[in-house]
């Protein structure tokens, strides 16, 4: 008790050293405070950002893993190993869909006919591979989902039925719909019935039961049930190209479902990739470059708050030594007058800590954000720098890419990007705080229980130099 007692009195004794380390100290404790709360905000706009994102997931080849054994110029053998490695089959996509980690699988499946006479691709849409391994060909694709829930486009609003109706998902009749603009240039109505090209001399029906319109970049597509193109696959020995979707509920289930697949016997020509993860972490890198910036801002403040109190408390020792004698004289034990010294400094780092910790709760969030914006600024216009040195920009312009929001690959839903901060300080910030503080006080303090280790009363006090 006499130790605190005389650590608090020497304290308010000593006013102008206090207030010098109590400053120093402060200001250490805010930026600490700040730094943290930053790299917490980050951590916890990166969680909350994730828990919004629908993760799922899809099973496709994996052409850079099959391009490590060849050699650059063979282009034969490259050709002959990508070709032996076909899409995996419904089946198969169904078996790895039974797993503990997926909460959700549905599929569609894709063709290829080609356009008619009367029913027609615009001149800017005839393009890409046609029926039968045809390329550069007036084709239509022709796409077929399991149910509603697997039409992504819909159910986020990127497509939406402009008129008439959605066929039934479980209907075994040609029914389909059509994009909006193709109906117009075709001079097509709900109700109307379409022909399509298997080859030049076999062609298919389609009912039409509604017009879409969508905000994706291309419209040559037409929309049916699975068992539509199912039965067209089976009676035109079409290639028929299926495309599994895994739902997730968290990012760990979809490791372990990665894990899982390779147990399960996934060849290495195959990987699971999720464009949902990578979409996000496109989209947090503002964040994460606001996390670094206060990790090392919290690193430099530390080394340099270490050092000046290492050399404001050796300075202040060297002036005590008399004290140090005294006491020492007096029969106090050299471990009590450290113990002293040490308080006197926690009593000094209690206080700057309150001021600092509050300063820091108010101004965390507005700090916070300021940062964020700039990061942001700074990462747009390092996107911007580099298309303008391409020529280049991400979407048309005619689609006003803008306006437009980014888009998850693989069901096309808005990714909301982490603009602003509603919190950044809290309890788990505080204790952080207060441990670099007593760190602190602890690494000053050595400096002092050496100087007294070594000093000699008796010398001290011959010595009044």
């Amino acid at each position: 008790m006499y130790i605190l007692k005389n650590a608090l009195r020497n304290v308010f004794r000593s006013k102008g050293r206090s207030i010098l380390i109590g400053i120093i100290l402060f200001v250490l404790m805010f930026s600490a405070c700040i730094g943290l709360s930053i790299h917490q905000a980050s951590i916890t706009s990166q969680n909350a950002s994730l828990e919004l994102t629908n993760i799922t997931g899809q099973i496709s080849q994996d052409r850079s893993n099959m391009m490590k054994d060849f050699e650059p110029g063979n282009k034969e053998e490259m050709k002959d190993k990508m070709d032996s490695v076909e899409s995996l089959s419904l089946s198969e996509l169904q078996k790895y869909a039974d797993s503990d980690y997926v909460s959700k699988f549905y599929y569609s499946a894709n063709l290829y006919l080609q356009d008619s006479d009367s029913f027609s691709l615009m001149e800017n849409q005839q393009q890409g591979p046609g029926p039968m391994g045809q390329e550069n060909s007036s084709s239509i694709t022709v796409t077929g989902y399991e149910n509603d829930e697997a039409m992504t486009d819909f159910t986020d609003g990127t497509s939406t039925i402009t008129e008439g109706n959605m066929f039934d998902e479980q209907t075994e009749e040609n029914q389909c719909i059509i994009p909006e603009d193709l109906a117009t240039y075709n001079g097509i109505s709900v109700g109307d019935t379409i022909t399509l090209k298997v080859d030049d001399s076999t062609t298919v029906d389609f009912v039409v039961t509604g017009f879409y319109s969508t905000t994706s970049f291309s419209s040559n597509t037409i929309y049916t049930s699975y068992k539509v193109v199912k039965n067209l696959s089976e009676n035109y020995d079409l290639d028929l190209n299926v495309n599994g979707t895994y739902v997730f509920n968290t990012v760990k289930d979809f490791n372990k479902f990665k894990k899982e697949c390779t147990k399960k016997g996934l060849s290495d020509s195959y990987t699971v990739t999720s464009s949902d993860l990578q979409a996000y972490q496109q989209s947090v890198v503002p964040l994460q470059n606001l996390s670094k910036f206060a990790t090392y801002f919290l690193i430099v403040v530390f080394v340099i708050g270490a050092i000046v109190l290492v050399v404001l408390n050796i300075f202040s020792i060297r002036e005590r030594k008399q004290e140090i004698g005294i006491l020492c004289a007096l029969g106090m034990n050299k471990t009590k007058i450290v113990l002293q010294f040490f308080c006197e400094t926690l009593f000094i780092a209690l206080f700057a800590f309150i001021m600092g910790s509050g300063l820091g709760a108010v101004t965390s969030v507005p700090i916070t954000n300021t940062l964020l914006e700039s990061q942001i600024s700074s990462t747009n216009s390092m996107r911007e720098t580099k298309e303008q040195n391409f020529s280049r920009q991400e979407t048309p312009p005619s689609n006003d890419s803008s306006k437009q929001p980014q888009m998850n690959e693989s069901n096309n839903q808005p990714l909301e990007k982490v603009t602003t901060v509603s919190e950044a300080m809290n309890f788990n910030v505080l204790l952080e705080v207060g441990a670099i503080a007593f760190l602190l006080v602890i690494i000053s303090n050595g400096a002092a229980l050496l100087c007294v280790m070594r000093y000699d009363p008796s010398s001290i006090l011959s010595n009044r130099d």
